[in-house]
C-alpha cells in the first residue's frame, strides 16, 4: 500500500509522531511519501535549523518539501499541496495536524483519507486574554472549517490521546460534535522501539558520568522547561520526600522561566539534589532515562512513551489523555500536586522489592516489553492500517 502523510510540518531531528509513523510504515514494507511546508513551528525554532524547499528521504521515506506563502504562529499556508499529493500517487492519505490549515486541498481527493485527531486540554491552554482571543479567532475563521472539512470527507478519524474526540468538538456546531462523539477509535501516541529500550549497564555508567550517587532514587523529567508545564508546582512536593530521592530534569533553556525554575529548586532541593540540563539528543536521552529510576511528568508529552519504553515507571498527572496509560498499573501511577495528592506513595509503589540488581533490571525489562507490544510505533502504525482497510 503507497502511504502519503500530509502535515505543516515534519523535523526528523525532533521526530514528532508524523515522523515515527512514516518510518514505521516504511520499516513495514509501505512505500511512504511525506508532503510538509518548509516552515518550522515557533516554539522549536531555537532546536531546528532552516529548513529548504524542494525533495529530499528520511532514511526511506520520501519527503516533499513546500515552501509556504503565509505562516499565522502554527498556522501554514501553502500552494501545490494537491497537485504534490497526487504526484506521490497514494492508495491511502493520511492527514496529521489538520487544525494547521496546510492539508485543506486533500479533501476534496478520491482517495481514502485517515485524519488523526490529537487534541488534548494543553493545546488550548493559554497565559494570557490576548492569547486567549487570538486562539479563538484563529479557529473561527481556520481551524472550524478544518475540523468540518475533515468530519465529512475523512474515511476515517483516529484519535491519539483519549480526549481528543471531546476537545476536538469544543467551538463546533451541535451536528458536528455529536458526530465526533459516536467516534472511539483510539491509537495513542507512541516511541521508536529502536531509539529507547532497556540496556541494564548503562543504570550505573551513567549515573557516574551524571555524579549520581549509587544510592540514590533518580526521578527524571524529559520535557521543554516552559510555562505551560507548570514544574514549579512540583518543588515542594519533592522538597518533602527524604533526602535520597534526586530530580533531573532534562529540557532547559535560556528562557527566563528556566533559570527561575532552577534557582527555585535548588534553592528548596539543593545542589546535589536537583540537576536542569538542557535538551539532549534522543541517543544521549535514552542513556538518561536508563540511569533513572522512575519518571515523572506534569503534562502529556512523547517523552512520556519514551520513558515507557526504557522500562521505566512513569508518575503522571490524573489526565484523561493519558487514561490509557494510567490504566496499566504496572507501568504508571498518578499524581498531581494540586489536587493534594501525595507524590512519596506514588514514587514507593516502584522502588525495588529487595537489594538484588537482577531483580531489578528482570522488573525493568518486562515493564520494557510491555511498552513494547502496546506503544511503539510499528505497533501503532499496523493499527492505524488495520482501521484504514476496515470497512465501514
Amino acid at each position: 500500500m503507497r502511504i502519503t502523510i500530509v502535515c505543516a510540518h515534519y523535523l526528523p531531528r525532533l521526530g514528532y509522531i508524523e515522523v515515527h509513523l512514516a518510518r514505521a510504515f516504511s520499516a513495514l514494507g509501505h512505500p511512504t511519501s511525506v508532503v510538509c511546508s518548509s516552515a518550522i513551528p515557533p516554539y522549536v525554532k531555537h532546536l531546528q535549523p532552516s529548513i529548504s524547499e524542494g525533495e529530499e528521504k528520511d532514511m526511506d521515506v520520501q519527503l516533499f518539501r513546500i515552501k509556504p506563502f503565509l505562516n499565522i504562529g502554527q498556522l501554514t499556508f501553502a500552494n501545490g499541496v494537491r497537485k504534490t499529493v497526487i504526484r506521490s500517487k497514494p492508495d491511502l492519505i493520511i492527514v496529521i495536524g489538520h487544525g494547521k490549515y496546510f492539508p485543506k486541498a486533500v479533501y476534496g481527493l478520491n482517495t481514502r483519507i485517515i485524519t488523526l485527531l490529537g487534541d488534548n486540554k494543553h493545546n488550548y491552554a493559554h497565559s494570557s486574554v490576548f492569547s486567549k482571543l487570538k486562539s479563538r479567532l484563529l479557529f473561527s475563521l481556520f481551524k472550524r472549517p478544518m475540523y468540518e472539512l475533515a468530519i465529512q470527507k475523512s474515511y476515517k478519524l483516529l484519535a491519539y490521546t483519549p480526549e481528543s474526540y471531546e476537545v476536538a468538538g469544543t467551538g463546533l456546531s451541535p451536528s458536528f460534535q455529536k458526530k465526533l462523539g459516536a467516534m472511539d477509535d483510539f491509537i495513542s501516541l507512541g516511541f521508536s522501539a529502536d531509539e529507547f529500550y532497556y540496556k541494564p549497564d548503562w543504570y550505573a555508567t551513567t549515573r557516574k558520568e551524571l555524579n549520581i550517587p549509587e544510592e540514590a532514587f533518580l526521578v527524571v523529567t524529559a520535557t521543554r522547561v516552559v510555562a505551560e508545564k507548570q514544574l514549579e508546582a512540583y518543588i515542594p512536593a519533592f522538597g518533602s520526600l527524604p533526602k535520597h530521592y534526586y530530580w533531573l530534569v532534562v529540557g532547559g533553556n535560556e528562557s527566563a522561566y528556566s533559570k527561575t525554575f532552577e534557582a527555585q529548586a535548588k534553592t528548596a532541593l539543593g545542589d546535589s539534589r536537583f540537576k536542569l540540563m538542557n535538551h539532549t539528543n534522543r541517543e544521549r536521552l535514552n542513556r538518561i532515562l536508563n540511569s533513572a529510576d522512575a519518571a515523572l511528568y506534569t503534562v502529556t508529552a512523547i517523552t512520556v512513551f519514551e520513558a515507557l519504553g526504557t522500562g521505566l515507571p512513569c508518575i503522571l498527572p490524573p489526565d484523561k489523555s493519558l487514561a490509557h496509560v494510567l490504566a496499566q498499573e504496572n507501568l504508571s501511577a498518578a499524581f498531581n500536586p494540586v489536587k493534594g495528592m501525595d507524590l512519596l506513595s506514588a514514587l514507593q509503589m516502584f522502588e525495588t522489592v529487595g537489594p538484588s540488581s537482577d531483580q531489578r533490571e528482570n522488573i525493568r525489562r518486562n515493564r520494557a516489553e510491555i511498552a513494547k507490544a502496546n506503544f511503539s510505533w510499528s505497533s501503532i502504525a499496523v493499527k492505524v492500517i488495520e482501521q484504514a482497510t476496515l470497512e465501514k
